[in-house]
Protein backbone atom coordinates (compact mmCIF):
# COMPACT_ATOMS: atom_id res chain seq x y z
CA UNK A 1 0.00 0.00 0.00
CA UNK A 2 1.35 3.51 -0.82
CA UNK A 3 0.99 6.46 1.00
CA UNK A 4 -0.14 9.74 -0.40
CA UNK A 5 2.21 12.21 -0.49
CA UNK A 6 1.33 15.32 2.76
CA UNK A 7 0.89 18.51 1.78
CA UNK A 8 3.19 20.82 3.78
CA UNK A 9 0.43 23.47 5.12
CA UNK A 10 -0.97 23.91 8.79
CA UNK A 11 -3.94 21.18 9.29
CA UNK A 12 -6.93 23.93 9.85
CA UNK A 13 -9.34 20.81 12.15
CA UNK A 14 -8.72 21.75 15.37
CA UNK A 15 -8.27 17.63 16.19
CA UNK A 16 -6.74 16.20 13.44
CA UNK A 17 -3.82 18.65 14.12
CA UNK A 18 -3.77 17.31 17.67
CA UNK A 19 -3.65 13.71 16.58
CA UNK A 20 -0.60 14.48 13.97
CA UNK A 21 1.01 16.39 16.69
CA UNK A 22 1.10 13.61 19.04
CA UNK A 23 2.17 10.48 16.70
CA UNK A 24 4.82 13.06 14.91
CA UNK A 25 6.06 14.06 18.50
CA UNK A 26 5.90 10.07 19.22
CA UNK A 27 7.62 9.65 16.18
CA UNK A 28 10.86 11.88 16.50
CA UNK A 29 11.44 11.06 19.99
CA UNK A 30 11.74 7.34 18.97
CA UNK A 31 14.12 8.37 16.11
CA UNK A 32 16.54 10.86 18.63
CA UNK A 33 16.20 7.71 21.15
CA UNK A 34 17.46 5.55 17.92
CA UNK A 35 20.29 7.79 16.63
CA UNK A 36 21.34 8.10 20.23
CA UNK A 37 21.51 4.21 20.90
CA UNK A 38 22.78 3.08 17.46
CA UNK A 39 25.22 5.86 17.06
CA UNK A 40 26.51 6.73 20.69
CA UNK A 41 25.14 10.39 19.73
CA UNK A 42 24.35 13.09 22.21
CA UNK A 43 21.17 14.21 21.31
CA UNK A 44 18.78 16.55 23.01
CA UNK A 45 15.44 17.17 21.96
CA UNK A 46 13.06 19.96 23.18
CA UNK A 47 9.46 20.67 21.25
CA UNK A 48 6.47 23.08 22.12
CA UNK A 49 2.98 22.73 21.54
CA UNK A 50 0.86 25.30 20.26
CA UNK A 51 0.06 25.53 23.84
CA UNK A 52 3.31 26.11 25.21
CA UNK A 53 3.77 22.78 26.98
CA UNK A 54 7.15 21.40 27.05
CA UNK A 55 7.76 17.75 25.69
CA UNK A 56 11.92 16.73 25.89
CA UNK A 57 14.01 13.67 24.87
CA UNK A 58 17.76 13.71 26.42
CA UNK A 59 20.21 10.66 25.84
CA UNK A 60 22.36 12.37 29.02
CA UNK A 61 22.12 14.93 31.05
CA UNK A 62 19.73 17.78 29.30
CA UNK A 63 21.94 20.73 31.26
CA UNK A 64 24.85 19.07 29.91
CA UNK A 65 24.28 18.84 26.41
CA UNK A 66 22.48 22.19 26.57
CA UNK A 67 25.91 23.88 27.77
CA UNK A 68 28.21 21.81 25.34
CA UNK A 69 26.10 23.47 22.28
CA UNK A 70 26.16 27.01 24.30
CA UNK A 71 29.95 26.80 24.21
CA UNK A 72 30.02 25.02 20.55
CA UNK A 73 27.97 27.63 18.68
CA UNK A 74 30.03 30.58 20.82
CA UNK A 75 33.39 28.85 19.57
CA UNK A 76 32.01 28.71 16.30
CA UNK A 77 30.65 32.52 15.77
CA UNK A 78 34.29 33.43 17.40
CA UNK A 79 36.06 31.66 14.78
CA UNK A 80 33.68 32.69 11.85
CA UNK A 81 34.05 36.07 12.83
CA UNK A 82 37.67 36.56 13.43
CA UNK A 83 37.95 34.46 9.75
CA UNK A 84 35.78 37.63 8.21
CA UNK A 85 38.58 39.87 10.10
CA UNK A 86 41.14 38.34 8.42
CA UNK A 87 39.94 38.55 4.98
CA UNK A 88 39.02 42.40 5.59
CA UNK A 89 42.27 42.97 7.02
CA UNK A 90 43.86 41.44 4.11
CA UNK A 91 41.92 43.89 1.23
CA UNK A 92 42.50 46.87 3.48
CA UNK A 93 45.92 46.91 4.68
CA UNK A 94 45.64 50.41 6.46
CA UNK A 95 42.21 49.18 8.11
CA UNK A 96 41.47 46.78 11.13
CA UNK A 97 38.26 46.46 10.45
CA UNK A 98 35.85 46.60 13.35
CA UNK A 99 33.08 43.13 13.93
CA UNK A 100 30.16 42.86 16.25
CA UNK A 101 28.39 39.49 17.03
CA UNK A 102 25.29 39.30 18.51
CA UNK A 103 23.80 35.83 19.29
CA UNK A 104 20.93 34.99 21.61
CA UNK A 105 21.68 32.36 24.38
CA UNK A 106 19.00 29.88 25.45
CA UNK A 107 18.41 31.42 27.96
CA UNK A 108 17.41 34.16 26.01
CA UNK A 109 20.55 36.43 27.39
CA UNK A 110 22.19 38.24 24.36
CA UNK A 111 25.61 38.17 23.77
CA UNK A 112 27.69 41.16 22.21
CA UNK A 113 31.41 40.58 21.26
CA UNK A 114 33.06 43.58 19.77
CA UNK A 115 36.06 43.46 17.72
CA UNK A 116 37.63 47.56 17.97
CA UNK A 117 38.28 48.96 14.47
CA UNK A 118 41.95 50.75 14.54
CA UNK A 119 43.52 52.86 11.30
CA UNK A 120 46.65 52.32 10.97
CA UNK A 121 48.86 54.53 8.56
CA UNK A 122 45.58 56.42 7.50
CA UNK A 123 46.79 59.92 8.08
CA UNK A 124 49.91 59.05 5.69
CA UNK A 125 47.75 57.62 3.04
CA UNK A 126 45.09 60.87 3.35
CA UNK A 127 48.35 63.50 3.28
CA UNK A 128 49.45 61.50 -0.16
CA UNK A 129 46.09 61.45 -1.72
CA UNK A 130 45.71 65.10 -0.68
CA UNK A 131 49.15 65.99 -2.41
CA UNK A 132 47.99 64.04 -5.47
CA UNK A 133 44.47 65.88 -5.54
CA UNK A 134 45.99 69.58 -5.40
CA UNK A 135 48.59 68.25 -8.02
CA UNK A 136 45.94 67.46 -10.43
CA UNK A 137 43.71 70.50 -9.62
CA UNK A 138 46.90 72.54 -10.42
Amino acid sequence: MVRGKVEMKRIENATSRQVTFSKRRNGVIKKAYELSVLCDAQVALIIFSNKGRLFQFSSSCMQKTIERYREYTKETLININTFEVEQQMERFPFLKVCHKIEFLTLDGCLVCIHLQTKVVDLDGKLAKLLVNICTYSS
